[in-house]
């Protein structure tokens, strides 16, 4: 059989040692103007380079009624933990809001 069962967890523990980097937040357009072919290498150094990005990453997969319904997961790392969109709406409201909804441990 082609499927593998697995038991799901409610609880995932990541040490991350000294691989952690500053955390930002920002918003980049990656899922609609950046694959292998565009934007040239001209207009890459312009409008990504200087940001100097330590990892792209898209939305993981959607379906109808997400955000973003039609994204797929580009892979970067073995391991990324991309949390939902949590907030209703865009532009988002209530931004502070965001963080007391998210705990780090």
């Amino acid at each position: 059989s082609p499927f593998l069962l697995v038991q799901s967890v409610n609880k995932i523990t990541i040490d991350c040692g000294n691989k952690l980097l500053k955390t930002t937040h920002f918003v980049n357009v990656s899922l609609y103007d950046i694959n292998e072919n565009v934007p040239f290498e001209k207009d890459y150094i312009s409008l990504v380079h200087d940001i100097h990005p330590y990892v792209m990453l898209n939305p993981a997969r959607g379906k109808p009624g997400n955000q973003h319904s039609f994204a797929d997961a580009i892979q970067v790392a073995k391991l990324s933990i991309d949390t939902a969109d949590i907030l209703p709406y865009w532009l988002y409201q209530w931004f502070e809001g965001k963080f007391n909804q998210v705990k780090l441990d």
